[in-house]
């Protein structure tokens, strides 16, 4: 999905990422590049389960 600007980008990718990590029971986390919701404790502990990126409009990863 386009967004207007890298703000508007990474504000929808943290609220997916949150929704997603809270229904689910998964931990959260900004890890400067990306978001990721990972597994706490079990045999998967710290295992991602989801990972959101954004890109510029140049296709590089930016900055969150």
């Amino acid at each position: 999905m386009d967004y207007p600007t890298k703000e508007e980008a990474a504000a929808a990718g943290w609220a997916i990422v949150e929704a997603f990590a809270l229904m689910h029971g998964l931990g959260y986390e900004n890890q400067g590049d990306r978001f990721m919701a990972f597994y706490q404790g079990g045999e998967n502990d710290g295992l991602g389960a989801l990972t959101i990126e954004v890109y510029d409009s140049n296709g590089q990863p930016a900055e969150l």
